[in-house]
């Protein structure tokens, strides 16, 4: 009886991987062709620091959900591996936890850089919002989720929308000067009076 158990348990555990929501996470493939650029507007290559994650919740067919309620799935997928065009990154297929066949989810594609000022391992949050961080995102998009063995489905929403990464300005050192200056002057008169 506690051999039937065991076995038992394992095959629900087994059904429960096998059913969960996949993707092909890349955005080249059939009926995508989204090439991304870096800030100077290059095709981004690899082992130039850069990494693609997904960003996504579950939705309804139609409704595309806010953006803030998106999470990142972790897949940090880098560019251009074993030969592959540059701007392009094939990050194979990808599960997403507590989905399965037929979910449907709201996507959005985001891209970093992940060394900042000499800093490595930067998120897209804090590239996002440092002086010197470089980011972008797709346009958001929805996916069906696929379960084995059925091929992943495409990130097909993202048609032929690459886009261009930002760079955050990086404050100059006359700025700091000048903001001094102005500091100091209110103090002056502050004291006057």
């Amino acid at each position: 009886m506690k051999k039937l158990l065991i076995i038992a348990g394992c095959m629900v555990a087994a059904s429960a991987v096998l059913a969960q929501g996949t993707l092909n996470f890349a955005n080249g493939a059939a009926g995508v062709n989204a090439p991304i650029k870096n800030s100077l507007g290059v095709a981004i290559t690899g082992g130039n620091n850069y990494v693609a994650d997904l960003f996504w919740v579950t939705t309804t067919a139609g409704a595309i959900a806010p953006e803030s309620s998106l999470a990142a799935a972790g897949f940090n997928s880098a560019f251009n591996i074993n030969g592959a065009p540059v701007g392009y990154f094939f990050g194979g297929a990808q599960s997403l936890p507590n989905t399965g066949a037929g979910t449907i989810i709201s996507a959005e594609v985001r891209v970093w850089n992940t060394v900042i000022g000499g800093t490595s391992g930067q998120s897209y949050a804090s590239a996002n919002s440092t002086p010197g961080g470089e980011w972008g995102k797709s346009i958001e998009f929805n996916v069906t989720l696929t379960a084995n063995p059925t091929p992943p489905g495409n990130l097909t929403g993202l048609g032929n929308n690459g886009f261009t990464l930002t760079l955050n300005p990086v404050p100059e050192p006359s700025t700091f000067a000048l903001a001094g200056l102005g500091a100091a002057a209110l103090l002056i008169f502050r004291r006057r009076k």
